[in-house]
């Protein structure tokens, strides 16, 4: 039995695709402890691992990142930081024999070093290069303009490089932060530039797997066996502009319109819902994709990836900066569209929205996707790559 430390990013997007590689190397034997926040603690302990909490060392609100990835890079380093500083003799303590952290948990790979373990890590976003990074100009010149962020970000590592005595990582280092076994929750076919990666790279596609999620979801109510579903995800829903924009788009169209608007919007601020409209705060997003016939989404990792897994094509307005990079990489496969949110209007989005669902072209390219996805072979695919990981390192 192997104890393992796993060092979270307590985000639904970053957490989610972990879950199920959790379970299944509990199930194999491993002994885990995961780092978060109280949110994601039933979830994280119905893997079977034991849920630790950061604390109070996650003060700020991600829906401040938006697209400004300096500020990404300086809070995650402060974060690192806080948690080096709190939490380095409890995790010296624990004897790990190896290390397990999310791709934005900077301090995970800090703590490796630290701790003289081998480490692998989760990639719940595209592997990040610097072709991707510059792929798209406008979010380049954010990061430049944003440059006191980017300057009070490399304080902060020379800091803790030089207080720890680990290697200083550059602005790339801190949004990838590669280990000796890097699992993407992607296919080669749908990660760009994945001619980029070497084998410590092991894309294994959408970790899904059945999600327990208590639902009073009205399927009774279902008549249309291809509706246009729409969420903007966990972190940018308070959009009800945008949604009073779909009713005045999708009222009274041919098809039933499933809206997830998250839990800090109610119904009753909406207004007049149309008839053809199915309002919920949460739905169950998986049982739902297997029923659409087009994907209104923010372009989250996840929710992209859980569409195209079922050959769902999307059309993606993109509200946060690796998002963007989500709906380019949509739209370059022939899976869908992408829209700036700065432009939408409901005129655009019923037009857009027609384009998609008339067109089977993007149904075609939605399903070569999924079927790279599926090939992949998941979690289960990931479970496997750490146990030829363990048996490298002799940790068997």
């Amino acid at each position: 039995m192997s104890l393992v430390l796993f060092f979270g990013t307590p985000e639904w997007g970053h957490t989610n695709p972990s879950l199920p590689l959790v379970a299944e190397r509990i199930q194999r034997g491993d002994q885990i402890i995961y780092y978060s926040l109280e949110e994601f603690q039933p979830a994280i302990e119905q893997t079977g691992a034991t849920f630790r909490s950061y604390g109070n060392v996650f003060p700020f609100d991600y829906t401040q990142w938006n697209e400004n990835g300096s500020l990404v890079v300086r809070q995650l380093l402060q974060a690192s930081e806080c948690i080096l500083n709190q939490f380095l003799k409890e995790t010296e303590d624990a004897h790990p024999d190896y290390i397990l952290y999310d791709s934005l948990a900077a301090w995970g790979h800090y703590f490796a070093q630290l701790l003289h373990v081998p480490a692998i890590c989760s990639m719940t976003m595209f592997g990040i290069t610097w072709q991707l990074a510059c792929s798209i100009p406008s979010l380049v010149w954010m990061a430049l303009l944003s440059s006191p962020e980017l300057i009070h970000a490399r304080s902060i590592g020379r800091r803790i490089s030089k207080e720890y005595s680990v290697k200083r990582l550059d602005s790339m280092s801190y949004l990838r932060n590669s280990a000796q076994l890097n699992i993407v929750y992607t296919s080669r076919l749908f990660q760009p530039y994945a001619n980029a990666f070497d084998e410590t790279f092991q894309f294994v596609g959408p970790s899904l797997s059945e999600r327990s999620i208590a639902s009073d979801f009205p399927f009774a109510q279902l008549s249309d066996p291809s509706s246009i579903y729409i969420s903007l995800g966990t972190l940018f829903n308070q959009q009800n502009d945008f949604y009073r924009q779909c009713f005045q788009a999708f009222a009274n169209n041919e098809h039933q319109v499933i809206l997830s608007i998250g839990r800090y919007s109610s119904v009753e601020q909406l207004g007049t819902i149309p008839k053809n409209f199915i309002v919920r705060r949460f739905v169950p997003q998986l049982d739902i994709l297997q029923r659409a016939s087009l994907f209104i989404t923010h372009g989250g990792m996840n929710s992209a990836s859980e569409a195209l897994y079922y050959g769902v094509p999307l059309l993606v307005i993109p509200q946060a900066t690796d998002q963007h990079y989500v709906a380019k990489r949509v739209e370059q496969s022939g899976a869908g569209l992408r829209l700036d949110r700065k432009k939408v209007t409901s005129a655009l989005l019923s037009h857009t929205a027609t384009k998609i669902l008339t067109n089977s072209h993007f149904v075609q390219g939605s399903k070569k996707i999924g079927e790279s996805f599926r090939q992949a072979g998941g979690y289960m695919r990931a479970a496997d790559e750490v146990q030829l990981f363990k048996q490298r390192y002799a940790l068997i």
